[in-house]
């Protein structure tokens, strides 16, 4: 093996785990890009029925046989991108796709219908994600039909909902309805009581008050400080910092860059056992043990089948998952 010095040496360091989970975040893309064609009818998968098992193989994608090998050209994309991040901004190169699942593609379409809703929370698919898909020319995939999803729901629901239609129940008491709280966040809490402190209290609150605040400052420098200068230490290696106006930024990127050399360095022999591992068909169990349940031993999954058969049956459909 090319790589043999640096597995002996360096296997169990966190620079190699970390790298063998690169080479797990390139697989659960390659899963991902699957999981839309068969979600817009364009593949079929031999065991995949209904669009929540894609769950199970977005965890475990080194196990989903159907999808390529990942090639050394998506290695070296993935090397690329690690060097093209940032130093100020945070690579997060498994920001999980794993919860980019139908169920969160589902919400697509509240989205579209509420052009006001704030989307943040539901991008779970990170800048390494569509940094692949300008290499690879996979854009694309992203168009994804939420037909097949749609109608399941409805097979899983129709015989509920025929049968509530039916048989109306009873009309409910009225009930007063539920008005949530006003949350602050953070930030605004502290401007407002700033504000009545500065307002309203006596001398010794309002000193009591500003050394609060001077505490939290003094304790959030220490924060910003420590672990950066922990990690640099821990190292055991001479690590230069480069000049920077503020020196904590200079020892924060400082260490961005160490551990972003490393990770690159260890890439290279993890892609290699992964072959070998492929090659040899000894699987992945050692390497990235598996996550969650598969489907046929998953009860709600077998559940959610069973009622969407019952539900096509209920209207006289062929009892099967060609819709």
């Amino acid at each position: 093996m090319k790589n043999y010095w640096y597995l002996h040496e360096n296997k169990e360091s966190k620079w190699y785990k970390e790298a063998i989970n690169v080479i797990n975040a390139i697989g659960r893309k390659k899963v991902y890009n699957q999981m839309c064609f068969w979600l817009n009818r364009e593949a079929s998968f031999e065991g995949i029925k209904v669009a929540s098992e894609w769950d199970y193989w977005l965890e475990n994608p080194l196990y989903f046989k159907d999808a390529e090998p990942i090639t050394q050209a998506e290695v070296n994309a993935i090397i690329e991108y690690i060097e093209s991040v940032e130093e100020d901004d945070e690579l997060s190169i498994d920001q999980s796709l794993a919860h980019y699942t139908p169920k969160v593609l589902s919400r697509r379409k509240k989205e579209e219908e509420d052009e006001e809703e704030d989307d943040d929370d539901m991008d779970f698919y990170g800048d390494w994600y569509r940094y692949y898909d300008k290499v690879f020319n996979t854009e694309h995939v992203q168009n994804v039909s939420l037909e097949r999803m749609e109608k399941e729901r409805y097979y899983y629901n129709i015989k509920e909902k025929s049968e509530k239609e039916k048989n109306p129940p009873a009309p409910a008491a009225l009930e007063v309805p539920y008005v949530p709280p006003i949350i602050f966040h953070y930030e605004t809490q502290l401007a407002y009581v700033a504000r009545y402190v500065k307002k309203y209290e006596n001398y010794e609150n309002k000193m009591a008050f500003e050394g609060m605040q001077w505490g939290d400052a003094k304790r959030e420098f220490v924060e910003r400080v420590e672990s950066p200068f922990y990690s640099l230490q821990k190292s055991k290696e001479y690590i230069a910092v480069t000049p920077n106006e503020d020196w904590r930024r200079g020892l924060i990127n400082a260490r961005t860059m160490f551990e972003r050399t490393k990770l690159i360095e260890a890439i290279p022999a993890a892609y290699e056992e992964y072959l070998y591992l492929l090659e040899h068909k000894l699987g992945f169990e050692d390497w990235l043990p598996c996550e969650g349940t598969k489907s046929e031993d998953n009860d709600m999954i077998i559940k959610l089948k069973a009622r969407i058969l019952e539900g096509r049956k209920y209207l006289n459909e062929p009892e099967n998952f060609d819709y």
